[in-house]
């Protein structure tokens, strides 16, 4: 149960960080064709004022065709590799922000005149906080502080060639970056906390639902669960049918036990029939303590001869059990076992092979009725 209640978290959070990434790549497009329309207003705008700097021509070349190319090969290939890319789970995680990281780059490199502009490196890193892995995060940070040294270099060859603060700027933006990174740590160590308080207070509450659907003595299923896993399988028949089997096991003369050797005794007998039905049925059945002395058992996938063969197994080997405080007498049980048919609601199964655990009583004890497969050891149905 809780290796199923970990895959169940695991399946859920790959669920996430794929819409995360979706909606990551998204925003890195709608950023990209934002910075495009800026850059067209900018222009009509300090054109209306005469206040363009250089010709349209190379502005145009400037600042919207080649960043726009830039953008649009990023954009174009984080898309490629996210959805055709055979890339693992981790590395897609990567994809979106890696791609910001380059649209951060190419903001920062075309204007490079505005020192503010190698500061938005910082939101790629805090956005590595979602996916709450400090590899990522160094890793990112790593990356943001190699590109505004890329920017800062590339400054030095256009418009701020002999600018004395650039190197003082890139090394304020660099060491911002990296108090991004620590800040970023931290918050991924809280969310790391947090989600392991969920995940263990999570575990907690399916080990206590658990618990309440066994029996505490023998540890199957309890009544109530019986009922609830039985409809359960009625309704995948109604999907993928199968061979489905219902027993009802009854050890025979169980007071006699009680009022002989004692409840204790009793309850050893209850426990040993559990461990037989744990051990002894197929993979993919369950078992459950109905009440008493009474055990119910469901087998599916099976032929009846292999379904009748299996119970017969568990009523041999119980009758061979030794008990030393019984001395020589012998605990037998009673079983009645049925096959579903289409319509059949849980209860009216369970009443179906109950009856043939009742016949079998009837037959002798220490016995098995099967009304389907060997309708000449049963009583009428």
């Amino acid at each position: 149960m809780r290796r199923l209640s970990l895959g169940v978290c695991m399946e859920y959070q790959n669920e996430t960080y794929q819409k995360w990434r979706k909606m990551l790549m998204h925003s890195c497009l709608l950023l990209a064709c934002i910075v495009c329309a800026g850059e067209l207003i900018m222009l009509f705008v300090l054109s209306a004022f005469n206040l363009v700097f250089c010709s349209a021509s190379r502005y145009l070349i400037k600042y919207l065709l080649i960043p726009t190319s830039f953008n649009t090969a990023v954009l174009l290939t984080g898309y490629l590799l996210l959805y055709f890319g055979k890339l693992t789970e981790a590395a897609k995680n990567y994809v979106p922000i890696v791609t910001l990281c380059l649209l951060c780059f190419c903001l920062a490199s075309v204007h490079n005149i505005f020192p503010s502009t190698l500061c938005c490196f910082c939101i790629p890193i805090f956005i590595t906080v979602i996916y709450a892995r400090n590899r990522m995060t160094r890793n990112i940070t790593v990356l943001c502080i190699v590109l505004q040294i890329a920017a800062g270099f590339i400054s030095m060859t256009d418009d701020r060639k002999d600018d004395r603060f650039l190197a003082f700027d890139v090394l304020v933006a660099c060491l911002i970056s990296f108090g991004c990174f620590l800040i970023a740590h931290v918050l991924i160590q809280y969310e790391a906390e947090k989600k392991q308080v969920i995940q263990n207070s999570f575990l907690q509450q399916t080990h206590l639902r658990e618990q309440l659907l066994r029996d505490s003595l023998t540890g199957l299923y309890n009544h109530s669960a019986f009922y609830t896993l039985l409809s359960s399988l009625l309704e995948q028949q109604k999907n993928a049918p199968a061979r489905l089997y219902l027993a009802v096991l009854d050890i025979d003369d169980f007071k006699k036990v009680n009022d002989t050797w004692g409840h204790e005794q009793g309850n050893k007998v209850l426990q040993s029939l559990a461990e037989l039905l744990k051990g002894t049925r197929p993979a993919n059945s369950f078992a459950a303590r109905y009440g008493g002395e009474e055990f119910t058992c469901t087998l599916q996938g099976v032929s009846p001869e292999e379904a009748f063969s299996v119970m017969d197994n568990i009523r041999a080997r119980f009758a061979d059990l030794k008990f030393p405080e019984t001395g020589s007498s012998r605990i037998t049980l009673s079983c009645g076992l049925t096959e579903y048919r289409q319509g059949m609601s849980a209860n009216d199964f369970f009443k179906k092979a109950d009856k043939a655990m009742y016949a079998a009583k009837q037959a002798g004890k220490n016995s098995i009725v099967f009304p389907e497969f060997f309708p000449g050891k049963t009583a009428d149905f």
